[in-house]
């Protein structure tokens, strides 16, 4: 069955498509549609979690209901919202979005951190109830509160960075004749830590054991783990072409790099040896390192393939997802480094961070200050 048929028969609104087309319950269900500015969205939280065919597809028709109702779904990528009937949020949504727009039109906003940005302002409109001139820093500070009583407070501050920025852009264009910034100068929230937990010898022992049945998964971690890559921004966008056998190094393009600046990451000999095992000069140059079908290939998988296998071993171990991730393994590989004696600045030019003092806090809140033997440096008086 095509989709334009399947999509009918399931009376889904033009617009709005469903996989699988076979919906076949053990496969994870995607519902996508375009946003006004024409960003493919994908939605699967709430829907895979059901157990059944007909839970799934009443759950997908209520998530369609809901936010055609908020006006905030379209028919296709090249649709605007010009109606003048819109409501207070969408008209503050729009606005925001002609922020975020522009800020993506000058390459200073990625791809995912744009959804990233969309998802915070649909929130924020969600939850004022007035024009974006008219807001206090008195009700920035509700809604940054609001947020905090729901998500950590690293994501709190997150949306206050993104909200200060955004207002910041109205402001130096003279938008809707907003002058003051509500967001500015109020203080973040205390952090209690900034990412995964690394893990520790035992558990990746533990976790080793059950990854080499999946091979392209453990691959993708030794690569975290011995280049400090992102997972998904990142190692799992590499190509052929990025690798240098030869000197040793792997050139991080700025379309990939996360500090949208070209780095060159030097090869451990641990890893080196995995990519002449693996003969990758066979390959054409510009085949993805971690391609489909387990081997470099002109494919690459999506965002999630490599999280959800990854959290599935997790899941099987016992491990707690809110604090162990893929991500952990980058983490965990400057831990080990500084464990190991390697010097800061050594890690900095593997890690990518701007300076030491960055590093240094960095470390720290994975974990550094817990040195072995760090209250055994004195000699006895």
């Amino acid at each position: 069955m095509d989709k334009k048929n399947f999509c009918s028969k399931l009376n889904l609104p033009n617009g709005y498509t469903l996989y699988p087309l076979n919906l076949d319950i053990n496969k994870t269900w995607i519902l996508c549609y375009y946003d006004i500015y024409g960003s493919r969205i994908r939605i699967r939280k709430g829907i895979n979690s059901l157990k059944s065919v007909d839970e799934r597809i009443e759950k997908i028709k209520e998530i369609i209901a809901n936010h055609k109702q908020d006006n905030v779904f379209v028919k296709n990528s090249n649709s605007k919202c010009e109606n003048e009937d819109n409501t207070l949020s969408s008209f503050n949504e729009q606005t925001l979005f002609k922020a975020i727009e522009k800020r993506v039109k000058a390459n200073s906003l990625r791809r995912k951190t744009r959804q990233g940005y969309q998802s915070v302002v649909r929130q924020f409109c969600g939850h004022i109830n007035t024009r974006l001139s008219e807001v206090t820093k008195e009700d920035a500070k509700n809604y940054l509160y609001s947020i905090l009583q729901k998500v950590t407070p690293t994501t709190a501050n997150n949306h206050k960075v993104m909200l200060c920025t955004l207002y910041e852009d109205l402001i130096d264009d003279n938008i809707d004749n907003i002058k003051i910034n509500p967001f500015k100068r109020i203080k973040r929230f205390r952090q209690v830590n900034q990412g995964y937990l690394p893990f520790k010898s035992h558990q990746i022992e533990l976790i080793k054991r059950e990854l080499i049945k999946m091979p392209q998964v453990w691959l993708m971690c030794q690569i975290i783990y011995y280049s400090f890559l992102r997972p998904v921004s990142e190692a799992r966008l590499l190509q052929i072409k990025h690798i240098d056998l030869i000197d040793a190094k792997i050139i991080l393009p700025a379309s990939i790099s996360k500090t949208n600046k070209t780095r060159v990451i030097p090869i451990s000999e641990h890893l080196l040896a995995i990519f002449f095992e693996m003969e990758l000069y066979k390959y054409p140059k510009e085949y993805y390192l971690l391609g489909k079908g387990g081997k470099p290939d002109q494919r690459c998988w999506g965002i999630n393939h490599f999280t959800n296998k990854h959290n599935m071993v997790l899941k099987k171990l016992g491990f707690n997802p809110q604090l162990y991730s893929l991500y952990g393994w980058k983490n965990t590989g400057m831990l080990k480094a500084f464990l190991n004696g390697k010097s800061l600045k050594k890690i900095q030019i593997y890690s990518g961070h701007t300076s030491l003092d960055m590093l240094d806090k960095y470390l720290r809140s994975i974990g550094a200050h817990d040195i072995p033997g760090i209250n055994k440096i004195h000699p006895k008086l």
